[in-house]
């Protein structure tokens, strides 16, 4: 058996927190039995090991390993690093390290959790319970007027960052590809969106944001009447780089019916010098060296226009 380990930790976390006989283990042990019960294990280190780059396989048996050997150098690197440099094997056994903790792991489920009770509070439909890692919004159910072979969920997920600027992944009808023999689109399953919230980065009030541009987006959902057609995608694994083009698609005009607000929170990579607001509309000057921008933006974040000055 083998185990994809991505997500270890937080399964740890579900069977300290759930099953019986487990509450009274530290989530170490928890992951040692877990491993205790496989053959090997994959591990994308980007998830539970909180770095930015990395992975491994392991295995107890050693003619798998053997085999694994042949493919290392070739591919990746000697098997003392695996394509690896030191900064990131050294990140990674301590990214292992803090992520065991049980406070850290449940400040992120909890994040999640919140966001799953503002969607609540919005009546906007997701995958329930909500889990470790994100939260699965139900694209089938937002976007009702949209047919399966323009793909909802990726509709969804442009919708919501023109509404905020807000990127989602979908996870459904894109995602499950073609029929390896009649390569026809399959459409039987799930059409997700999904919300990941990666770890140590965002607040809850970065959670209210993602909430409000939700409801936005699900308060004028029946105004979204055309999805989206591909127009370039790959043979192999095609979600990662597919191409499409939005059908029926119009120039959008300010709509005069009332918005939650999204709040715009920082400039990134630059100096705020004064902010001025005026009416609904409101005007940032900022500046970095000899470089000027001048953002104008709606409180809902519906438009925005930069002007750069280089001079």
């Amino acid at each position: 058996m083998n185990i994809d380990s991505a997500r270890f930790i937080e399964n740890a976390y579900f069977i300290k927190t759930r099953e019986e006989g487990y509450a009274d283990k530290t989530l170490c042990e928890i992951c040692l039995e877990m491993f205790s019960y496989a053959d090997s294990m994959t591990m994308s280190a980007k998830k539970d090991g909180l770095v930015n780059m990395g992975g491994f396989i392991a295995t107890n048996k050693k003619d798998w390993y053997e085999g694994a050997k042949l493919f290392c150098i070739p591919f990746e690197g000697f098997l003392t690093y695996g394509g690896m440099n030191g900064r990131d094997m050294d990140a990674l056994a301590v990214g292992l390290k803090e992520n065991i903790e049980f406070e850290m792991v449940e400040t992120r489920i909890k994040q999640v959790h919140y966001l799953a009770q503002k969607l609540d509070e919005y009546g906007i439909p997701y995958q329930r319970p909500a889990g470790g890692h994100a939260i699965f919004v139900d694209a089938d159910k937002v976007l009702t007027n949209i047919p399966k072979e323009e793909f909802p969920a990726q509709t969804l997920t442009c919708e919501l960052y023109l509404e905020a600027g807000i990127r989602a992944c979908e996870i459904g009808y894109v995602l499950a590809d073609r029929d390896p023999v009649t390569r026809e689109n399959r459409f039987g399953g799930n059409d997700f969106v999904r919300l990941c919230l990666p770890r140590r980065v965002y607040t809850n009030n970065h959670m209210d944001v993602i909430a409000a541009a939700l409801k936005n987006v699900y308060d004028r959902r029946d105004t979204i009447k055309r999805g989206l057609e591909i127009t370039w995608e790959a043979e192999l694994m095609r979600h990662f780089t597919c191409q499409f083009r939005r059908l029926n698609c119009r120039l959008r005009v300010n709509r005069p019916e009332r918005r939650i607000s999204v709040p715009f929170f920082f400039v990134k990579g630059v100096r705020m010098v004064h902010c001025h607001q005026f009416g609904k509309m409101m005007y940032i000057c900022t500046a970095e060296k000899s470089m000027t921008f001048f953002v104008i933006f709606s409180f809902s974040i519906k438009y925005y226009f930069i002007y750069q000055n280089n001079t």
